[in-house]
């Protein structure tokens, strides 16, 4: 009898612990998106994802095959983590580091500064049981908070210019690494501080901002309505070259745009409006202004398909081009259209099997533009890309 007993109360607690360890073992959710739920723990989450993509019309006409991240989406690995405090009052704090699953390396270099938690890294309080955040760190601006939640069917996530073209907006375009002197983008902000309130009736604003310290100063801002059938917001964000040009000014990098998303039946529809403004840091060189319209769709087409389809058009003047579209006396003024379509196929709530389809179009400026230029050779008006792969959620 003492036997059978105690062989009951092990069961019963083997039973209570593997219940603990279910609630505590919440999925996944996408990187800029609430918190974790609530409670106290620390949680390891991320993605892997890896597939074969192929390009054409690369350096000497010939296509590029590559093995690595899938030209929508990043493997990453992150820990998140959240303390509860008491009277509505919590602790969280987010690291993430980006992976290339083809060769081991984590974290990234971005223009010539190497860094291990490249995605995020910030701590904050939140209060009123999660209405109120505020979060400081390397982090997303409050604007790119609003593009990559509600306003990309792919939200943002991935690795490519040519299959992601707004993420060359709302991000720091005058990045500059002051130990190598060289420039680039940054997709989150260094140094910042960001203050969000979630109200009623799905209501949320955000603000936030960085000194003039390092990569310059960032101010933004964040103003929407989420609901589970439709999601409409407004974004702003201003970045201030971190340097003083010779002649006295200070550069700026603005963004500004409008859009959102709806469900329809088992479609949702996207759209965003979004204008760029960026200075030159030539002296006596015109602003670059960008025109940007997106749309797009995801349709759940059963539990185990989705569909998803996006076209952007940027509209760009005075685009700032290389010595080689002067010399070929190229318009500074030209256009850049991206398609990107895809389908997965779930065998589960985590695991996926992918295929996409791409295509970009560039006229006159574009070109030569040298960040699109990245990853085509210049002066070539057109690239189609596919990559098929497979991609896990944890």
């Amino acid at each position: 009898m003492k036997k059978k007993k105690l062989m009951m109360v092990l069961i019963s607690q083997m039973c209570l612990t593997g219940a603990a360890l279910a609630q505590t073992a919440a999925p996944p959710v996408p990187t800029g998106a609430k918190p974790p739920p609530s409670g106290t723990g620390v949680q390891i989450y991320g993605l892997v994802t890896e597939g074969v993509t192929v390009v054409n019309n690369q350096a000497g006409g010939a296509s590029l095959h590559t093995v690595g991240n899938s030209p929508l989406a990043q493997s990453f690995l992150g820990f998140r983590g959240r303390e509860d405090l008491g009277d509505g009052m919590a602790a969280v704090f987010r690291l993430e580091t980006l992976i290339a699953a083809d060769t081991g390396v984590a974290g990234n270099t971005v223009a010539g500064t190497g860094k291990f938690w490249n995605r995020q890294a910030f701590v904050g309080l939140t209060a009123l049981d999660g209405a109120v955040s505020v979060t400081a760190g390397r982090q997303f601006a409050a604007a790119t908070d609003r593009v990559v939640r509600s306003l990309d069917p792919y939200n943002v996530g991935g690795n490519l210019v040519a299959t992601t073209p707004m993420a060359l907006f709302g991000v720091n375009r005058y990045y500059t690494a002051t130990a190598t002197g060289t420039t680039g983008t940054d997709s989150r902000v260094d140094n910042s501080v960001k203050l969000r309130v979630n109200g009623p009736n799905g209501f949320t604003a955000a603000v936030s901002g960085s000194p003039s310290e390092g990569e310059g100063r960032n101010l933004s801002l964040d103003l929407a309505q989420e609901t589970k059938d439709y999601t409409v917001g407004t974004y702003y964000t201003n970045y201030r070259h971190p340097n003083v040009l010779a002649n006295g000014s200070v550069p700026n990098n603005t963004v500004y745009g409008l859009g959102g998303n709806v469900l329809i039946g088992p479609v949702r529809l996207y759209l965003n409006l979004l204008h760029s403004s960026i200075d030159s840091t030539t002296i006596g060189q015109a602003a670059q202004v960008d025109k940007l319209f997106a749309s797009g769709l995801s349709w759940l087409i059963s539990p185990q398909w989705v569909y998803r389809l996006e076209y952007t058009h940027d509209q760009g003047n005075n685009v700032i081009t290389g010595a080689t579209a002067a010399a070929k006396h190229v318009s500074t003024n030209g256009a850049k259209k991206t398609w990107v379509t895809s389908i997965d196929y779930y065998f589960s709530k985590r695991t996926s099997v992918y295929a996409t389809l791409f295509n970009n179009r560039y006229t006159d400026g574009y070109l030569y533009e040298a960040l699109n230029t990245s990853v085509r050779p210049a002066g070539v008006a057109s690239s189609t890309g596919y990559s098929v792969g497979l991609q896990t959620t944890f």
